[in-house]
């Protein structure tokens, strides 16, 4: 009983995240995670999958896991880990079709915000030189000594949030996709042709006929004037390109861009579905398992983080320049970057 060689390669493409810094999961924690998926889904784990000190998993919930603990260390016998990996996939997809999928997402998902977690841990402090000319703004309402941190560390959060956002539109892309059985076409691979002739254009998401744009909101400070119009293309090229162009923007937020934006999708013969609505679209195309993945890991997560907001906590920053780390207080909690 084994997995094909498709889904192989599937599960050493997302296992990896290449940039600065590069992360890989090693067999013991993608073991962990099947040991996850099974626990959500209610499935038997096969037999020596894991070892039984890491039996804890099955009782725990993902995101209470600390992320350098979602491993297993002992994963031995026979077979090498990775082969007794793939064969406890092999097996598990007889009892549920959905499983493979599922245990990509949560891959996905655990292998960027192991990206993250070293972005922080190596995020270094920005120099000074190249941010003084933005002083010029705030000198005299705060002194020299002072106003300079705070170009610094203004910059250091700011560079911080910039690797959040690119990390989030890696994670978000690949989830949704796979959630609706559809997969993403680089610009070269794409079958969606400027003007339906041209050259090839990037395309988030295709499920049969459909071509998806998938975005988080969409703002009047989305982008300029330049990118909005090639956004605003994007219906017109799948629409002579021979498919049906779908818009789904997660984040209801109303802005006149996101307007013509919808407008232009139902002009070439599409839809759009914007915040509650792109949730249950996606949920109904995603089927049981797979909607299940989207309500636990996505939806119900920002819904959380949303509702918890309703003041503004205090924030304080400690460096120790001798240790190189750096204490975060957010009202009374303490964490560090590193």
């Amino acid at each position: 009983m084994k997995l094909s060689q498709d889904r192989i390669s599937q599960i050493n493409r997302t296992r990896t995240v290449g940039g600065t810094p590069t992360v890989y999961l090693d067999d013991g924690e993608l073991a962990a995670i099947l040991c996850v998926v099974c626990a959500d889904l209610e499935l038997q784990l096969p037999d020596e999958t894991i070892c039984p000190e890491c039996s804890w998993l099955t009782q725990q919930l993902f995101y209470d896991i600390p992320i350098h603990k979602l491993r297993c260390n002992h994963v031995t016998k026979d077979l090498s880990p990775n082969e007794r990996l793939q064969q406890a996939l092999a097996q598990l997809l007889q009892q549920e079709p959905d499983v493979f999928t599922y245990f990509i997402a949560l891959t996905s998902l655990h292998v960027q915000r192991r990206k993250y977690r070293a972005i922080l841990d190596g995020q270094s402090i920005p120099d000074l030189e190249t941010i003084i000319p933005r002083g010029l703004l705030e000198i005299g309402g705060i002194p020299p000594d002072e106003l300079s941190s705070w170009l610094v560390w203004r910059k250091f959060m700011y560079d911080i949030d910039n690797r959040a956002a690119q990390t989030t539109g890696y994670l978000f892309e690949p989830i949704l996709a796979s959630s609706i059985g559809g997969a993403s076409f680089s610009a070269s691979k794409s079958p969606i042709r400027r003007d339906g002739k041209g050259r090839g254009r990037q395309v988030n998401c295709i499920v049969n006929k459909d071509a998806y744009e998938f975005k988080m909101r969409v703002t009047i400070a989305a982008s300029g004037q330049g990118g909005f119009g090639e956004e605003l293309s994007f219906a017109k090229d799948c629409y002579l390109s021979g498919y049906r162009p779908v818009l789904l923007v997660l984040d209801p937020t109303p802005s006149a861009r996101l307007e013509d934006l919808t407008f232009e999708f139902r002009k070439y013969g599409g839809e759009a579905y914007i915040g509650d609505l792109a949730w249950e679209h996606l949920e109904d195309e995603a089927g049981k398992v797979m909607s299940h993945f989207l309500e636990k890991y996505v939806r119900s997560v920002i819904s959380k983080i949303d509702e918890a907001h309703t003041q503004l906590l205090p924030l304080s920053l400690e460096y120790d320049a001798n240790e190189n780390s750096i204490q975060v207080g957010i009202g009374s909690r303490i964490f560090h970057l590193r």
